[in-house]
């Protein structure tokens, strides 16, 4: 008995998965999406699958940044495309 494949279509030509079983809930457009959002996946970002009613309904991608990294933002006074006035 022949193995169960998931069949896609990519940019630059087809791909063939051979899998162990049967998929009973993504499909290969699933496969796909998926795919895509974790090769555009931020350094510390996070990608979620949203199940609804037992289907998958909504993938997320949210992206995060090292607090630890992170540089202190310049008051609008200090910005030199404020507008404003200095305060004196």
């Amino acid at each position: 008995m022949e193995k169960p494949t998931v069949k896609g279509d990519r940019k630059k030509g087809s791909i063939v998965i051979p899998l162990e079983h049967k998929l009973r809930f993504l499909t290969p457009r699933h496969i796909a999406i998926i795919d895509e959002m974790l090769a555009n996946v931020a350094p510390y970002g996070e990608d979620t699958l949203r199940i609804q009613q037992g289907k998958l309904r909504f993938v997320a991608q949210s992206k995060s940044f090292d607090a630890m990294k992170m540089q202190r933002p310049k008051a609008s006074h200090e910005t030199k495309d404020s507008g404003g006035e200095k305060p004196g």
